[in-house]
C-alpha cells in the first residue's frame, strides 16, 4: 500500500498535533498534582512520579516515542 505524498504531509501534521495535546493534557494534569496542597509535598511528588511514568508508557505506545 502506498500513501502520497499529500496524505503523508497531512499524518505527520496531525501526529504533531495530537503529541502536542498529549503533553498540554500531562503537564496540566501534573500542575494540578502539584498544587494539591492537601496532599504532603511527599504524596505529590510520588503521585507526580507515577503519572509520569504511566503518561511516558502512554506516549512511547502512542506515538512510537522511545
Amino acid at each position: 500500500m502506498s500513501i502520497s505524498d499529500s496524505d503523508w504531509k497531512r499524518y505527520n501534521e496531525l501526529s504533531e498535533l495530537a503529541l502536542e495535546r498529549f503533553c498540554q493534557g500531562v503537564l496540566s494534569d501534573a500542575q494540578t498534582v502539584a498544587q494539591n496542597e492537601v496532599l504532603s509535598a511527599h504524596a505529590r511528588y510520588r503521585t507526580l512520579y507515577r503519572l509520569m511514568r504511566d503518561r511516558d508508557k502512554s506516549l512511547a505506545m502512542a506515538f512510537n516515542v522511545g
